[in-house]
């Protein structure tokens, strides 16, 4: 054989053999390559909130109370640049976000902080609030009617766009956490020590269901009006079938604190956690992949605007983004 020739099959097969041994290959233990990317988002404090508009206008919130509280974030483009936004609200942990359009905003927060904005978030103002516990989520049913959820079982209602707020009648007294109201009227929302609680016109008057688990939950979702997830404590990750009257606990592949949920489309839901574990189902809950992680993060929260295009934050000003739903 031409020595020259020799010298390229030998060089060649040095390749093969490398790439065979590259650690790209797929992962094993139950993971998948993973399809989601880290955005810059200029700030290092920890984000507990995430809400976008569209696939351009997004913002996001939190603090590491108490060295840098208030912080608020704003994307025009997808997230590729984040912009700090001063709330004048030094102190103030942030939990919630909720955007009407563009222009009208509100955020939600430690002492019964509600703020609202109306231009893009440029400049805010602090409305009364008939509490001083922690408010962990808002959202607004429309323009007018909006409900906030928090810590000592409070649920507070605004019928007038915020200008002025009344504490809800509850049936539990523990911390509660992210308001569900993809099936409005109907209402869910998780809370600690398995606590459900829902309501079927609104908001008005609100009952007690029964999740068969003592962990606390901090997030749920509905794809449609009977069928819903939630996850929380210790891995734990429940679903119902018929609007929440039995709830049934489903295999985890974790024992990690699972801090946010949302369906993409039927049957397809993604699980956010600690250490930035992003778990994903396509058959509606019955298995879960464990997605390669970009981030050992903690991750608080995720938001899908559609089937294809969602965020998740957390810890250290994490924000990641994935255009192919998680997948």
């Amino acid at each position: 054989m031409n020595k020259n020739l020799l010298r390229v099959v030998l060089i060649l097969s040095g390749f093969y053999i490398f790439a065979c041994d590259n650690p790209t290959v797929p992962p094993s233990n139950n993971e998948e390559e993973n399809n989601w990317s880290l955005q810059i988002s200029n700030v290092t404090n920890n984000l507990k909130a995430v809400f976008f508009l569209n696939e351009d206008v997004g913002f996001a919130a939190g603090n590491s109370f108490p060295n840098d509280s208030a912080k608020f974030i704003k994307t025009t483009d997808g997230g590729i640049n984040w912009y700090k936004k001063s709330v004048g609200a030094s102190g103030v942990n942030i939990f919630g976000i909720y955007f009407f359009d563009s222009f009208t905003g509100y955020i939600v927060g430690s002492g019964g902080t509600i703020l609202r904005t109306f231009d893009s978030g440029n400049s805010w103002e602090k409305l009364p609030s008939p509490t001083t516990s922690i408010l962990t989520s808002i959202t607004f049913l429309d323009v007018d009617n909006g409900l906030a959820s928090g810590f000592n079982g409070v649920i507070i209602r605004t019928f007038n766009g915020g200008n002025s707020w009344q504490l809800a009648n509850t049936p539990t007294s523990q911390n509660l956490y992210q308001i569900c109201d993809t099936m409005k009227p109907s209402i869910y929302v998780p809370g600690d020590g398995g606590t459900m609680l829902y309501s079927t016109d609104g908001g008005t008057f609100w009952f007690s269901q029964s999740t068969g688990t003592p962990y606390n939950l901090y997030s749920v979702d509905f794809v449609n009006i009977n069928t819903g997830i939630a996850c929380g404590q210790a891995g734990t990750i429940i679903k119902t079938i018929n609007r929440g009257a039995n709830w049934t606990t489903l295999t985890s592949p974790t024992g990690y604190s699972l801090g946010a949920t949302a369906f993409t489309e039927f049957n397809r839901c993604v699980v956010v956690g600690d250490f930035g574990l992003i778990l994903k189902t396509t058959d509606g809950g019955i298995s879960w992949k464990k997605n390669v992680t970009v981030t050992t993060s903690y991750l608080r929260d995720v938001f899908f605007l559609n089937e294809s295009k969602g965020w998740a934050v957390g810890e250290f000003g994490t924000i990641i983004h994935t255009y192919l739903g998680g997948d």
